[in-house]
């Protein structure tokens, strides 16, 4: 979780949280990792997959609307994405 929760930009307990919505929505599962018992995966259901499908398009064109709204915007986000991606490859200082 913790790996998905750095991805998301947002504190592993409040991934956890919304998780165990999904879970208990019957939008998403949990199985524990075979290949190592102290993860845990976590996949879409076929209700989870249906819901994503139905909401993928109108989801992406708000956030390109979003985007067009704010000139330069997409440029900055980019290049802020691109300098987090160069600074977690240059090693720590000690």
């Amino acid at each position: 979780m913790s790996d998905v929760a750095e991805y998301a930009l947002m504190p592993a307990p409040s991934l956890t949280k919304l998780v165990d919505r999904l879970v208990s929505g019957a939008l998403a599962y949990r199985r524990k990792d075979p290949g190592d018992g102290r993860r845990v995966l976590v996949y879409l259901s076929s209700r989870g997959r249906s819901r994503h499908r139905a909401l993928a398009v109108p989801v992406e064109r708000a956030e390109a609307q979003m985007w067009d709204g704010l000139p330069g915007a997409r440029g900055l986000a980019d290049g802020l994405t691109r300098l987090r991606a160069h600074l977690s490859r240059v090693p720590e200082r000690a």
